[in-house]
């Protein structure tokens, strides 16, 4: 079924009742926040999501961090902590750098199928499995090893990490 740009500008107005705020959102701001039961009129429609977002109404969630620690814990014994161990010396203090890294060691961590699938959008959709394996066989991955030679014989990709050991302040009892 086509719809038309005048058939969706009514729709819209219908569904948004030609004030630009949803019906389900203005029926919850009259009825107030008691009567809409466990949910309430969203304060921000931008900030609904999924099927809040839908229905124009928004639910209190439990803030985030907040645990409820419930019953008696003076029963609870802890763990006995060594604390004369010695802290080992760093091999050295500062950062590093390692710069001969292979590219076939960094190629070896390329994940193939999200390369291929996600950025490359070589899907297999409707196609079967084996007219997809044949697609990946004879095309998508003949292009990877060439980008992988390329990026060897013209430096394309210098990989290079950087590591170190830092100095704490320690407090004076340690």
């Amino acid at each position: 079924m086509r719809v038309t740009h005048l058939q969706a500008c009514t729709q819209w107005t219908s569904w948004f009742g030609g004030n630009g705020q949803p019906e389900a959102i203005a029926d919850a701001g009259k009825r107030g926040s008691g009567e809409a039961g466990s949910s309430e009129a969203a304060e921000d429609v931008e900030d609904l999501v999924g099927e809040e977002a839908k229905l124009g109404i928004s639910k209190r969630a439990k803030p985030r961090g907040i645990t409820k620690t419930t019953g008696d814990t003076t029963h609870t014994t802890r763990s006995e902590v060594s604390q004369d161990v010695s802290i080992p010396k760093a091999p050295f203090y500062g950062s590093r750098v390692v710069e001969d890294i292979s590219l076939d060691d960094i190629f070896s961590f390329v994940n193939e199928t999200a390369l291929f699938k996600g950025q490359w959008q070589f899907k297999q959709g409707r196609r079967p499995a084996k007219e997809y394996e044949a697609l990946v066989r004879e095309t998508v991955r003949p292009i990877y090893e060439e980008l992988k030679e390329r990026s060897k014989r013209e430096q394309l990709l210098q990989p290079r990490v950087v590591y170190g050991y830092f100095l704490r302040n320690l407090p004076a009892t340690i």
